[in-house]
C-alpha cells in the first residue's frame, strides 16, 4: 500500500512553526475575502472554508505540542520525525 510520509527534515518543531505560518496565512486570506468578495454567499463560504481550515491546522499543531510525551508524532495520519533528545528519551521509555 502506498502512503504519504512527510520529508525527515520536517520534524516535529519545523512543522509546528510551519503549521502556525499556515494558520496566520489563513487567517490574513479569511480576512482579504471578507473586504474584497462582493457577494455574501461567496463570501460566507469562503471564510468558513477558511476558518475551518485554520481550526484543523491548530488542532493538529496541538497533537503536535503534547506527541512527544506519548511518543507517538501523527500530522494528519503522516508520522512525524521527533527531535533527537526527545525521540532518545522514547526509545528509553519503550525499552524499560
Amino acid at each position: 500500500m502506498l502512503a504519504l510520509a512527510l520529508p525527515d527534515w520536517l520534524d516535529q518543531p519545523t512543522l509546528r512553526n510551519v503549521a502556525l505560518g499556515t494558520m496566520a496565512g489563513l487567517a490574513i486570506l479569511a480576512f482579504l475575502v471578507a473586504w474584497l468578495v462582493k457577494k455574501v454567499v461567496t463570501k460566507l463560504i469562503l471564510v468558513v472554508l477558511l476558518v475551518g481550515a485554520g481550526f484543523a491546522i491548530y488542532n493538529q499543531r496541538e497533537e503536535l505540542a503534547t506527541c512527544a510525551t506519548n511518543c507517538d508524532c501523527r500530522f494528519f495520519g503522516m508520522e512525524v520525525t521527533l527531535p533527537t533528545s526527545a525521540a532518545d528519551a522514547c526509545a528509553l521509555v519503550n525499552h524499560k
